[in-house]
């Protein structure tokens, strides 16, 4: 009896852990609100995604100025590049627990902070750990974007959110090499990071007035740090690898890395085999039944 008692309320604490909460009939923004919040979700995005090109034509001054190679200086775009993928799952997740504005509006902050430091980089080390914080907040912005795109546009219109985001990110992409030309053009290579800063403190103003808060929660769920830390060092010792070989690292410290790699990639996959019981107890469905 005390057994099945037990099992009980384990249940039930389970159950009103999974609870969902808020208004489950929510159907996005309505009109002036819902225009400023997509203003604010394409400049953050345009942001992000244009700085991940904007520096590729600058390369060679910034190498001249800094008195680098041309092989060292590449790692201004692939530390920014490396930092996106290595967390924009962990920032998704923190994103469902602690809501997606506030992860937005965080990294919009870490976004402009980081293109301010860039700015007044005087050497290539410093430059370098600009641009992975910088990286930080582009990740955080990034990884919530769709699922504000959830909750701003009605579900109708859904569809039509989504190919404005994507146009947004295309625009981006082939933007940055052609706004950076035109920046040389009349200024220095500080300038390419300069010009991130108001339009991220009026990104800010506008995202914290009129993008909407979670419409629904998850009662009890946590964030899971362990998971985090083993997706970002999988991600980030792969490429690391990727690049090292490419960069005539000598093989040894290739090697060492392949083998770590190894290591948090089986440690990855026992993690998720002892999580996945766990899942379908909470979650059944079709795929989890044998």
């Amino acid at each position: 009896m005390r057994e099945h008692g037990f099992k009980k309320g384990k249940k039930m604490k389970q159950e009103e852990e999974d609870k969902i909460v808020g208004d489950l009939n929510w159907d996005g923004l309505h009109r002036p609100r819902i225009y400023y919040a997509m203003t604010t979700t394409f400049c953050g995005l345009f942001l992000s995604v244009l700085d991940g090109s904007i520096c590729n034509v600058a390369l060679p001054s910034i190498a001249q100025e800094l008195h680098v190679s041309s092989s060292d200086s590449i790692w201004i775009v692939n530390s920014f590049q490396l930092i996106i993928m290595m967390t924009l799952l962990p920032f998704s997740s923190m994103g469902e627990r602690w809501g997606y504005k506030q992860v937005y509006l965080r990294g919009v902050v870490v976004f402009t902070i980081g293109s301010l430091l860039c700015a007044l980089s005087h050497n290539l080390p410093l430059l370098v750990a600009s641009r992975v914080f910088q990286g930080f907040g582009a990740s955080m912005i990034m990884s919530v974007n769709t699922s504000l795109i959830k909750l701003i546009y009605p579900k109708r219109r859904l569809g039509e959110g989504v190919g404005l985001n994507a146009t947004v990110v295309a625009i981006a992409s082939v933007t940055g090499p052609t706004l950076a030309a035109a920046i040389l053009s009349m200024a220095s290579w500080p300038w390419l990071f300069a010009i991130n800063v108001p339009v991220g403190i009026a990104t800010f103003i506008l995202g914290r007035k009129y993008l909407p808060d979670n419409a629904v929660r998850r009662l009890g769920h946590r964030f899971n740090w362990k998971e985090a830390l083993l997706n970002a060092a999988t991600f980030g010792l792969f490429i690391g690898c990727v690049e090292a070989y490419s960069h005539d690292v000598p093989v040894r410290w290739v090697l060492c890395g392949v083998v770590l790699l190894a290591v948090v990639g089986a440690c990855n996959s026992v993690n998720a085999i002892l999580c996945f019981p766990s899942t379908c107890s909470r979650y059944p469905s079709s795929r989890c039944r044998s």
